[in-house]
């Protein structure tokens, strides 16, 4: 856009002596909102590298060549500046910049910005429909319309669409009554039926949008629709009046509503606008005339559609308000369109039943017309029906107390009022329904879940305080077979807590002296005991005068063997340095000792000669001469001299047991008629006899005391008929010379005596020198000792004692051999046991309260227990594991042995009850022409 020229004349004239050097090339933006500040970008070149030290940027106005300072200036870069403009700038006018940097001003710009108005924007059309045919004014509504003077043109288009539409000017065009409206008279020969008109406005060539749709809109020419009339006033279509309609299409122009034809006759309706009158729908009436809605039936009462009025429903039907029919109501039965009241201990719970149900278990109805059943309190019981609810047995019922001024108690709902049925705890039980207490399990008994009709007793050595919920296996017993057997710990073994898995052994220098023990004792001072013990011992070194006295032997003294009397003095030429000593050691040679020595003194005899009474020199027992007889050399270990002045020493003997000395596993039976003697041995060097290395325990004189002679159980009598082998043990003495040949006289005296001893099994008769550990012991140390219950040893001189098997056990002294349990696998027991235990809970024993491990026909052994049969079934032996069911037409009560016919006429389906068999049909035969 160029200049006007008389600007130019004048710049040209004001500018022409300066230099111009800063030209301003564009602006930006170049149009923008007229009478507000806008920030303008000049771009040009040489505005400088750094901001200036002054700048002024001044516009004039194209109109009316007036010149403004910017509101602000500022320098962005070399080629950009930016000004901030007045407010004062007008629609369509154009403003132009020059640029006055320190002084020195530069060029007009050839740029301008243009201020410019908003295109308008058409938001509204009024009125949207109209007659054909006829001339109407229809207003504009929007924003940005000019004043009239700017406006170039308001046109309209015709078409029906706007894919080719048809420019027509207004008739006559303006501004309207107020801001943002317009007016376009339509000419009456431009409409027809059914033409629709869009709008535009151009103001100096900013141009709206075409109006579209309704709002903003464009205007139709149209004829009323069904259901409304034409007012001469505006030409306007409008609504029938309610209670009126109108079917067809109106050209009638009329003030009054009379033209809409129908009025809507009774228990008929219409809304506003109706081209129709509609029926009142069901369960709603109109009795008048003219009406525009209907009312709604009162409750129990209902009509049908279009009805003028409400039917009363009949006996015992009912309804809600607004009903199109009645219904016969819960608590009801419909039958051949009665509705008769359900009965108490019935109920219906929906409209419309036809039938009346009875109320299920554990709830009841008391009055009649019930529309559910009410369940019986928390835990409570019922047959169902109107039967009155209980508290079952395993529960207990606590009744509130009734005021003693009335002196009975309330009812309500068939329970008692306020009555509670509580569970009963795990340990206590009811029998029976309705009891007021739980009664607590006794002693040794228990219920191990809550609700129990009955305590359970313990199994065997299984034990329980009253009011418990499990048993314990008592300290000083062991659960096995995976907790279900509870058995007495040994002697020698203990169990400190209830349900060990295991009896621990006793520790070394402890011990238990009877079965069923909770812990060990501590072996006296100076008592040894090994690991397992069921008794201390004073040990070798020592003496005893008692089971609490074990007195240490002084230096000079010994003693050989554990559980001594008494200590003994040193031999002559013997001593013992230090106090416990278990033997005497011999003087070395040139040197001798008085009897009770502590140290040898030296002699004038040889090495290893000892003086004797005549001044002599004797080469001592347990020595041998050689060379001639002036060397006097200790005999070597496993070698002996018995008497002084030997020749030579002698080898000790040693013999094993022969094949023939096994005895039969699990039988106690044996072939030998003589059994071999164990090794015999010395323990050093300058040994005067070779001694048996054990000794018999004190316990064999007790060999004959009887086990059990009675029990049921043992297949044989175990008695073991055992050597005194007390007085056949040498003990090793070395040193003692001609008072160790006295006692072996002695003994060989005594074995005279025992040999005919009528306690002896004469399967196996053994001198006493024979040095034998029968069977049914073992040699634990230096000492031959009883198999403990539980275990049994079948050879001679046995190092250990084997446990019996399961379904074995062993309860005499010195077993041979373990007696197997009953065969019926009624008595059970596990390895090592000293007993069988029943397999299950024997209660049904003998009166005198033992047990004999029978359950009895009638009954089968499940879980532990004896329990009868079920009804329908039976066991026809004792000890069964399962019942057989009843045959066809059979049947058994509990606890049967057999199953019974029916009585004649009657048969058994389920083996429980019999009922009356079903006669055969019968048909007469016709009788014959």
């Amino acid at each position: 856009m160029h200049r006007p020229f008389f600007f130019v004349v004048a710049v040209v004239a004001l500018f022409s002596t300066a230099s111009a050097v800063y030209e301003v090339d564009s602006v930006s933006p170049s149009t923008g909102k007229y009478l507000q500040a806008q920030v303008v970008t000049l771009t040009g070149a040489d505005f400088g590298e750094t901001s200036p030290g002054s700048l002024v940027i001044i516009y004039t106005n194209s109109v009316n060549g007036v010149v403004k300072t910017c509101g602000s200036s500022s320098w962005i870069d070399s080629t950009n500046l930016q000004c901030t403009t007045g407010t004062e700038i007008d629609a369509y006018q154009f403003v132009y910049f020059t640029v006055t940097i320190d002084g020195v001003p530069g060029e007009i710009s050839n740029a301008a910005y243009q201020a410019l108005p908003p295109a308008p924007v058409i938001t509204d059309v009024f009125p949207f429909t109209g007659p054909d045919s006829k001339s109407i004014k229809i207003t504009l509504t929007g924003t940005d319309f000019p004043v009239s003077t700017q406006a170039n043109s308001l046109v309209f288009y015709k078409s029906t669409d706007l894919t080719t539409p048809v420019p027509y000017g207004c008739s006559s065009h303006g501004p309207g009554t107020g801001a943002g409206l317009y007016t376009c008279t339509v000419n009456s020969t431009a409409l027809k039926d059914g033409d629709k008109i869009y709008f535009k406005i151009d103001v100096r060539g900013q141009v709206s949008q075409i109006s579209t749709g309704n709002y903003p809109g464009n205007f139709t020419a149209s004829r009323c629709t069904a259901g409304h009339y034409l007012t001469s006033v505006n030409y306007q279509c409008v609504n029938c009046p309610a209670g009126r309609a109108e079917s067809n299409f109106n050209k009638v122009y009329s003030a009054s509503n009379t033209n809409c034809t129908t009025t809507c006759a009774p228990g008929k309706y219409s809304d506003v606008g109706a081209s129709a009158c509609s029926n009142c729908a069901a369960g709603t009436f109109q009795s008048n005339p003219q009406s525009s809605s209907c009312g709604t039936c009162s409750a129990n009462t209902y009509s049908a559609a279009a009805a003028t009025t409400c039917t009363p429903c009949g006996s015992n039907f009912v309804s809600s308000a607004g009903a199109s029919t009645c219904t016969c109501p819960a608590g009801f039965q419909l039958d051949n369109g009665a509705c008769t009241q359900c009965a108490a201990g019935t109920y219906s719970a929906s409209a419309d039943s036809t039938t009346c149900t009875s109320c299920p278990a554990n709830s009841f109805s008391t009055s009649a017309g019930a529309t559910g059943c009410t369940n019986c309190g928390s835990n409570f019981v019922s047959a169902g029906g109107s039967s009155p609810c209980t508290c079952p047995a395993g529960y207990s019922k606590s009744n509130p107390q009734a005021p003693a001024s009335i002196g009975i108690r309330l009812f309500s709902n068939n329970i008692d009022s306020g009555a509670t049925c509580t569970q009963c705890a795990a340990g206590t039980y009811s029998a029976s329904a309705d009891s007021t207490t739980c009664t607590t399990c006794s002693a040794n008994s228990y219920s191990t879940s809550a609700g129990s009709t009955g305590c359970t007793n313990c199994a065997s050595n299984f034990v329980s305080a009253g009011g418990s919920s499990a048993c314990t296996c008592p300290a000083g017993f062991a659960l096995g077979d995976g907790g279900s057997t509870c058995t007495q710990c040994t002697a020698g073994t203990y169990s400190a807590s209830a349900d060990s898995t295991t009896c621990t052994t006793c520790s070394a220098n402890s011990f238990s002296t009877s079965a069923g023990a909770t812990g060990c004792t501590n072996c006296a001072s100076n008592f040894v005991s090994a690991g397992g013990s069921s008794a201390c011992t004073c040990p070798a070194g020592y003496s005893t005068s008692g089971a609490t006295s074990c007195s240490q032997c002084s230096a000079g003294q010994y003693s050989g063997s554990a559980d001594s009397s008494s200590c003994t003095n040193c031999n002559s030429n013997t001593f013992s340095a230090s106090a416990g000593s278990t033997a005497c050691t011999n003087c070395d040679g040139g040197k001798v000792s008085s009897a009770g020595a502590t140290a040898c003194t030296t002699s004038g005899c040889p090495a290893n000669f000892v003086s004797n009474a005549d001044g002599g020199c004797d080469c001592p027992a347990g020595s041998a001469l050689s060379n001639g007889g002036t060397v006097c050399t200790p005999c070597a270990s496993g070698f002996y001299s018995s008497s002084k002045n030997s020749a030579s020493c002698t080898s000790c003997s040693v013999a094993t047991p022969t094949k023939n000395d096994k005895l039969k596993p699990g039988s106690g039976k044996g072939k030998s008629s003589v059994v071999k003697p164990a090794t015999v041995t010395t323990a050093a060097t300058g040994a005067t006899s070779c001694g048996c290395p054990f000794v018999k325990d004190d316990d064999d004189h007790d060999d004959h005391d009887h086990h059990d002679h009675h029990d049921d159980h043992d297949d044989h009598d175990h008695h073991d008929h055992e050597l005194r082998a007390t007085r056949s043990v040498r003990q090793l003495d070395i040193g003692r010379g001609d008072r160790d040949r006295d006692d072996h006289d002695r003994d060989r005296d005594d074995h005279d005596d025992d040999h005919h001893d009528d306690h002896h099994d004469h399967d196996h008769e053994h001198d006493d020198d024979d040095c034998v550990c029968p069977a049914g012991k073992f040699i634990d140390g230096n000492r031959c000792k009883s198999c403990p219950a539980g275990t049994w040893s079948n050879t001679v001189n046995s190092v250990s004692c084997a446990p019996c098997s399961g379904l074995t056990y062993s309860k005499v002294k010195n077993p041979t051999t373990c007696t197997r349990c009953s065969n019926d696998g009624a008595w059970l027991s596990i390895a090592g046991s000293s007993s069988c235990t029943c397999s299950f809970a024997d209660n049904d024993g003998p009166k005198d309260g033992t047990k004999d491990c029978k359950c009895q026909a009638g009954n089968y052994i499940s879980g532990g227990q004896c329990k009868p049969c079920p009804a329908g079934t039976y066991s026809a032996s004792i000890n069964s594991v399962s019942c057989t069911n009843c045959a066809a037409g059979l049947f058994a009560p509990a606890q049967s042995k057999s199953c019974k016919a029916c009585p004649i006429g009657s048969t058994s389906n389920d083996g429980i009850t019999c009922v009356k068999s079903k006669p055969k049909s019968f048909q007469p035969e016709k009788p014959r022409v």
